[in-house]
Formats: structure tokens, C-alpha cells, sequence
């Protein structure tokens, strides 16, 4: 459990301290994080963009019981358009980066 509070400290921190990724968004990108979140409703997804903010991917459940992983599926279709390593920009709908959007 102490490892837990740990981690959620240090992400805190990372947080704090503008250690997080920033990103700025294409008006394509934000066009298609709008559309994820549509699309997901109250379910569980992941929404990937790529460094530059110009590629982005994303996988969602919308029941809520799918099974599998949305990180890995959001991260290989961003990867895919992007042509570059991606990173996670959304859980659900819970922003995990700074970010602009052009």
C-alpha cells in the first residue's frame, strides 16, 4: 500500500514541478479527442496523441466490460497515422498532459 501513496506522490510532484509531457494539439487532433469522447460515453477508453500533436489514436468501451486493453490499441492506431511513438494524452476523460490546442 506505502508503494501506492508513493507513486501517486511522485506524479503529483512530476505534475507540480512541469515535469509532465505538454502537447500542442491540431485542430484535427482536438476534433478527434471531442469525437472519442462522443463516442466512449460513459464507458473506459484511451486517447493517444503523438509528440508534435498532429497524429492521434484511440480505443473505448462503451459498455464499460470489453475486455483487452484500450492503452495498447490507442497507442498502435496513433502510432499508425503518426508514424511516430505516441503517448497517452486521455483516460477516459481525464487529461493526463498539458496541453494547447492551435
Amino acid at each position: 500500500m506505502k508503494w501506492l501513496l508513493g507513486i501517486a506522490l511522485t506524479l503529483q510532484l512530476a505534475q507540480s514541478d512541469g515535469l509532465t509531457p505538454a502537447v500542442t494539439l491540431t485542430q484535427e487532433a482536438w476534433a478527434g479527442y471531442q469525437f472519442y469522447l462522443l463516442s466512449m460515453g460513459s464507458g473506459t477508453g484511451t486517447f493517444a496523441v503523438s509528440p508534435d500533436g498532429r497524429g492521434w489514436g484511440f480505443s473505448y468501451c462503451a459498455t464499460g466490460n470489453c475486455g483487452g486493453d484500450n492503452r495498447d490499441l490507442a497507442l498502435a492506431k496513433c502510432k499508425e497515422r503518426a508514424q511516430f511513438d505516441c503517448i497517452i494524452f486521455s483516460l477516459n476523460d481525464r487529461i493526463q498532459v498539458q496541453y494547447s490546442v492551435q
